[in-house]
């Protein structure tokens, strides 16, 4: 952040802990006249999830959401407030039930809101809070959706694949989609930098033998791709 806003971010913490409510109130008007409403925001909501105070943060979302003309950035303020206090609840099923349905309910009225070529992008978006927040069957389940429609979609599965080791870091779960990616017919420049990153990957999270078997299937895929080229020449 530059110094403006961090400026503005220090003032805000000072008066949650010190001040009064009003105060805070005070505060945080000045701020998102200086910087745009979703950043102060955003910050106020980082404040609050310290203390836990879902009341205080849902009443601040909802009034973000009624006065903000970026309808995209702060429904998913929202849904990552819902997701994050669903996964709080921990042992309470019943309340769980409720966030998720609201969690839900949230995601499909932004997808009717949005023109379908957005839709993709709203979905991966989802599940990479569904990974922030540690619920990784969400999160799959939901690149899954997508890969359903779009399977040959290289950026997705990369998307993926980053999450997953950045999250899980479940080798056997990542080498799965490394697979995956590398028996998609795609360009040359393409299918040596995936083959890059899954040999890198392999180094990190493999044994030397799982390095060379990569390395043969990717002697094999270009040796395939070259021979491909040369037929229709």
């Amino acid at each position: 952040p530059d110094m403006k806003q961090k400026a503005w971010e220090c003032f805000l913490r000072f008066e949650y802990r010190f001040g009064s409510p009003f105060l805070f109130a005070e505060v945080m008007k000045r701020a998102i006249l200086a910087c745009g409403i979703v950043t102060p925001i955003e910050f106020a909501l980082r404040l609050y999830s310290e203390d836990r105070s879902f009341a205080e943060r849902e009443a601040l979302v909802n009034g973000l959401v009624k006065r903000s003309k970026d309808r995209l950035a702060t429904a998913f303020l929202k849904i990552e407030f819902l997701v994050q206090w669903r996964e709080w609840l921990d042992k309470d099923l019943e309340m769980r039930k409720i966030v998720e349905e609201k969690v839900f309910l949230l995601m499909e009225q932004l997808l009717k809101s949005l023109p379908p070529k957005n839709h993709i992008q709203s979905i991966q978006k989802y599940a990479l809070l569904e990974y922030k927040y540690g619920n990784f069957a969400y999160a799959r389940r939901n690149f899954e959706n997508i890969l359903k429609k779009v399977p040959d979609r290289i950026e997705v599965l990369t998307a993926y694949v980053e999450a997953e080791i950045k999250h899980t870091q479940d080798a056997d779960y990542v080498r799965s989609l490394y697979e995956r990616m590398t028996s998609i017919k795609t360009n040359l420049k393409l299918m040596q930098n995936l083959f890059k990153k899954y040999v890198e990957f392999e180094e990190l999270f493999g044994s030397p033998e799982s390095v060379e078997c990569v390395k043969a299937k990717s002697q094999r895929c270009f040796f395939d791709y070259l021979s491909s080229r040369s037929a229709v020449v």
